[in-house]
């Protein structure tokens, strides 16, 4: 059966569906629009509205300013309004009348839009006037440092806290850094109150009242630079070295790489050379920890009225402290006597019990060994005339330094380098009435000494003749001398005298040593 139906009825038809579509996906999207649209002008519009109520302050601010500012004539205003008119120009806000078509895209103000693409074109431009209205007026840049163009962004970690900023002239760019210099010069503020707030370690300030350079170190030791001298040791003595104390060389260790000195309490009575003294603890040292031995300078903090000695001394200011001899890393305003260490140590600045000071300089000598050795038994020649016997000692007193050998008791031993001035006693006694010699020289290290030979002649029975010589050794520590004698006749002997009535009993040898030099 054939279609009745008009074909171009159908084809309006069709038309009339499509823009009805078409019209409403339009009305959803002008909706949508209208409302985006609606809020981006609010917020566009406010900024505006606060921005000219902060223009309308500065320019009440401005009238109210005292008239200083020269009168501006006529001409010249004419002309400051006409950059004014240009500036607002170029800006774009002022497209001319509203009815007025000028280059301006904007323009005229008053056309209608048939199209969205042509309110979207105007409306975009219309934005960004806003937008470069708006930043003319200030507060329109970069708020964050790090993004601007001449920083090192690099160099901003969450770990560089406290970095300081310094200007890189290889990139042109500024960048944080815990590294600074060359420098010419740092000012610190002379009028700083160290007591006013704590220091953290590693720590630098000036301290006004001593006039120097303050460090501040752990375990709240704190060096004034210039003014006082540290030696950062190791304690393994098994117990806690209180501040204060007077310590002393006793050995090296070297745990993990670190190389420490080992200290212990000083005991000044002469079991240990005088050099071993190094200076006075500057706060407690833990055992097998590690700390400050001021040698020059300042100690804090302690007791300095000689209470804490034993037994116990008052002690005032100007008081020079020595190394005690009995009481173990203390100090004594009594100055020690050989055979003990003679160390001057300490000043004492602060005689206070609780907070005293003391102002260390240890003053440390070469300590000078001597001796004085005898026999007290008759030698005789026993080996035969002409032949050399040693000359045997068993009385050592006086003595630092210079001992007689446990095994050969002829053998005199030194402890250190040096010359030695030698003096050499002996008591003869001749036996029968002929004339005799006898022959006394002295060996080093087992060796005759050349030139050192001394001959005595001696004539009648039960006589006593007195002899003596002095000598200049030159000896290395370890090394040692020996007297020798020997006689052309028995009847000659080194002879001991006893006890009198009024008189004590004499040797049969007596010799003295001092070591002249080091």
């Amino acid at each position: 059966m054939p279609d009745n139906k008009d074909p171009l009825s159908d084809f309006f038809r069709l038309v009339s569906e499509e823009k009805a579509v078409a019209e409403k996906k339009e009305d959803e999207f002008l909706s949508k629009l209208d409302v985006n649209v609606s809020k981006d002008l609010s917020e566009l519009f406010s900024q505006i509205v606060l921005a000219d109520k902060e223009e309308r302050s500065l320019v009440c601010e401005i009238e109210i300013l005292p008239p200083v500012l020269p009168v501006v004539n006529e001409e010249e205003e004419s002309i400051v309004i006409e950059e004014e008119s240009l500036l607002e120009r170029s800006l774009g806000i002022l497209g001319g009348t509203s009815g007025e078509k000028t280059s301006d895209p904007l323009t005229p103000l008053n056309q209608e839009f048939m199209t969205l693409a042509d309110f979207n074109k105007h409306y975009k431009t219309f934005v960004e006037r806003i937008q470069q209205q708006l930043s003319t007026l200030g507060g329109g840049g970069e708020v964050e440092f790090r993004y601007l163009d001449d920083v090192n962004r690099s160099t901003m970690k969450s770990n560089n806290n406290n970095f300081v900023l310094e200007y890189d002239a290889a990139t042109k760019k500024v960048q944080f850094t815990n590294e600074i210099g060359p420098i010419d010069n740092i000012s610190f503020d002379v009028n700083h109150d160290p007591s006013s707030h704590d220091h953290a370690v590693g720590t630098l300030f000036w301290d006004p009242k001593d006039q120097t350079l303050n460090l501040t170190h752990p375990n709240e030791v704190t060096q004034q630079i210039g003014q006082e001298l540290y030696g950062y040791v190791r304690n393994q003595t098994g117990s806690l070295i209180p501040n204060g104390t007077v310590v002393r060389f006793a050995g090296a260790a070297n745990e993990n790489g670190n190389a420490r000195l080992l200290m212990t309490p000083f005991t000044a009575n002469g079991d240990f050379p005088s050099l071993y003294t190094l200076g006075v603890a500057t706060s407690d040292i833990d055992n097998d920890s590690n700390g400050r031995v001021t040698v020059w300078g300042k100690v804090r903090d302690i007791n300095a009225s000689g209470s804490g000695v034993v037994p116990a001394e008052t002690w005032i200011v100007g008081d020079i402290l020595y190394a005690h001899p009995t009481y173990a890393g203390g100090l004594t305003k009594f100055k020690p006597t050989s055979p003990n260490n003679v160390v001057p140590i300490a000043a004492v600045l602060s005689n206070d019990a609780t907070v005293g000071e003391l102002f260390v300089r240890p003053t440390i000598e070469q300590r000078y060994d001597y001796a004085s050795i005898s026999s007290t038994v008759t030698q005789s020649i026993t080996l035969g005339i002409n032949t050399p016997h040693k000359i045997a000692l068993n009385v050592i007193a006086d003595n630092r330094g210079i001992t007689v050998d446990p095994v050969d008791s002829s053998k005199i031993v030194f402890s250190q380098s040096g010359l030695y001035a030698i003096g050499f006693n002996t008591q003869i006694l001749s036996t029968n009435a002929s004339a005799k010699e006898a022959y006394f020289w002295i060996r080093e290290n087992g060796i005759d000494e050349p030139f050192s030979t001394r001959t005595v002649s001696t004539v009648g029975n039960n006589v006593y003749t007195n002899f003596g010589v002095s000598y200049n050794v030159s000896a290395q520590a370890g090394e040692y001398v020996q007297f020798m004698w020997a006689a052309n006749d028995v009847a000659v002997s080194l002879k001991t005298g006893p006890t009198s009535a009024f008189a004590p009993s004499s040797p049969s040898v007596y010799i003295h040593i001092d070591q002249a030099a080091l």
